[in-house]
């Protein structure tokens, strides 16, 4: 069985167009899968570049202000006074309290408070500055934190205040 040159340049003919409709997909396929991995990278640079932006704000914006308050030590325990400073500082910084103990103490001239309540750490750590930053001296003994919702956490304070004598 002879071939002769008509089925044979045919046949070449056909093979090769086989072959570059095969490229072909394979080059479209590739295109997709480039373009994919693109988009991807893309979104993540978009990504990253809004984040460098919020940092270069917060960058700039100027350290607040430290005013120096002169603490003042009462002559008698004043529980419902200091329950009111804590209720108005968390009340400025958005705080949720959860509860506000006034506590015995053993010691002469102390009074302390157990509070709970939630918030995010940007507002918990207001709080927290608030308390140092009061005419009222009120010192932070213990605290802790644990996680409360996707954005705030949960905190529990334990406070003392002082006061000249031992209010009897």
């Amino acid at each position: 069985m002879r071939l002769d040159k008509k089925t044979v340049v045919l046949a070449i003919v056909g093979a090769v167009t086989l072959l570059q409709l095969g490229l072909a997909g394979l080059a479209k396929w590739s295109r997709k899968a480039t373009e994919r991995d693109l988009a991807s990278q893309q979104s993540q640079l978009d990504f990253v570049g809004q984040m460098i932006e919020n940092a270069r704000r917060q960058a700039a914006e100027p350290p607040p202000k430290i005013i120096a308050v002169e603490q003042q030590l009462l002559k008698t325990p004043d529980v419902a006074g200091t329950l009111q400073l804590i209720q108005g500082i968390a009340d400025a910084c958005k705080i949720q309290l959860g509860s506000v103990k006034a506590a015995q103490s053993a010691t002469a001239g102390k009074q302390t408070f157990q509070i709970s309540g939630i918030g995010t750490p940007d507002e918990v750590c207001k709080f927290l500055a608030g308390i140092e930053d009061s005419a009222r001296l009120v010192i932070a003994e213990s605290g802790r934190v644990s996680p409360g919702t996707a954005a705030e956490i949960a905190f529990e304070l334990a406070l003392a205040t002082y006061h000249e004598g031992t209010g009897q």
